[in-house]
């Protein structure tokens, strides 16, 4: 397949990647259908608990069976969530989606990263990594933007009507993915068993300190921005706002996101000091979360979701170019597998429900923190190929 007709599948299959309705009212549909926000918080944690179960092990079976078929059965099994979801009134049911979405994610976690980098490395553009990966992230983002537009209006008159589309919306990243070329993936001649690879992929990150660096950074900073989205509906509920304009507020984030994608490239020279700043940019918009409440807020905190975007486009590139080709889509994974180790998710929801919402943001500010006071102990014997 030529790389021009590669890429504008690529860019179709990432905008209907999140062209998810529900994301705009997620957590008020959650509420709409009897659960509060320490369950919530509960189900979130089970989520990533899921995450951290099969995160690895899907990166591995990427990087040993076939990672086209994963990026095809990862838009089958976000559509059954959402399925799953339109008939759900209970606790249970609610986590039998997110298992589903649980498998979705992580068949694509890493996946779809090694894949891109294989394939321009096939047709010696590899160096374009950042730009079309970064594009390619800021369609998926206008796509979200778009769809949350849309779920924002459709969910005042019902629910199940952003579900639906939704479920559907998620069969095009099939299709588009079930076009591509298998491409063939190099291993070493002395093929490892599953814990031998696992253990090699780890020992990759350990004798590299700037994936180390990566690694704290995925840890603390990804963990609480990422999860800090899940919330954001409740968010602006308590500003007071109505779901008709969490949908234009939340698509004006999105076109943000979209916009810092695309750019971040840019910065790949300089991503470890694009990377520091970002997040004490967040760190500080936390802060005033924690004490201040206004309308005007929704900007601060959505805008959190911007720096989270722009950060992924340069780390992923440091991932890439750092890792062995075998382990690309593992090391992705564990990564991602990292970054899903503290339970932010249950942490946040359990303070909000029991204390108040504020207290959460402040919790997660705190926690950022510690990033700076362990970073000195990494940076100082770092690798300096990506500075």
């Amino acid at each position: 397949m030529k790389l021009l007709t590669f890429t504008r599948l690529f860019y179709l299959s990432r905008f209907f990647f999140d062209f998810i309705l529900i994301y705009a009212v997620e957590k008020l549909f959650f509420v709409s259908r009897g659960l509060n926000l320490s369950q919530i918080g509960i189900l979130l944690f089970s989520w990533s608990v899921m995450t951290l179960v099969l995160e690895v092990p899907t990166g591995v079976l990427a990087d040993r069976w076939s990672r086209r078929k994963m990026l095809i059965l990862s838009g089958i099994f976000f559509s059954t969530c959402y399925l799953v979801w339109i008939f759900s009134n209970s606790f249970v049911l609610f986590l039998v989606g997110f298992f589903f979405r649980t498998l979705g994610s992580t068949f694509t976690s890493g996946t779809l990263q090694a894949y891109l980098y294989d394939f321009l490395k096939l047709h010696n553009q590899e160096d374009q990594f950042e730009k079309i990966w970064g594009r390619g992230n800021a369609l998926r983002t206008l796509g979200t933007g778009v769809a949350v537009f849309l779920g924002g209006f459709l969910s005042q008159i019902s629910y199940s009507i952003p579900l639906v589309i939704s479920a559907l919306s998620v069969f095009v990243v099939s299709i588009t993915t079930f076009l591509w070329p298998e491409i063939p993936i190099i291993t070493p001649t002395n093929e490892e068993k599953y814990w031998g690879f696992v253990k090699s992929a780890t020992n990759t990150v350990f004798h590299n300190r700037n994936l180390l660096r990566i690694v704290l950074y995925s840890v603390i900073i990804f963990s609480a921005f990422s999860n800090l989205e899940e919330f954001n509906d409740i968010y602006l509920n308590f500003l007071g706002y109505p779901n008709y304009m969490m949908g234009i507020i939340f698509a004006i984030a999105m076109s943000a996101q979209s916009l810092a994608s695309t750019m971040a490239h840019k910065f790949k020279n300089y991503s470890w000091v694009a990377l520091d700043v970002t997040a004490l940019i967040g760190i500080i918009i936390l802060l005033l979360t924690a004490w201040i409440r206004h309308p005007l807020m929704a900007m601060g905190i959505l805008f959190i979701g911007v720096l989270l975007e722009f950060s992924r486009v340069l780390s992923d590139g440091i991932i890439q170019k750092e890792v062995p080709p075998h382990q690309r889509a593992t090391l992705a994974s564990l990564n991602s597998f990292v970054s899903n180790i503290v339970p932010i998710q249950l942490v946040f929801g359990f303070i909000a429900y029991r204390y108040h919402l504020q207290l959460s943001y402040l919790f997660l500010a705190i926690y950022c923190t510690t990033y700076f006071l362990i970073l000195p102990f990494i940076k100082k014997e770092a690798l300096g190929s990506t500075s």
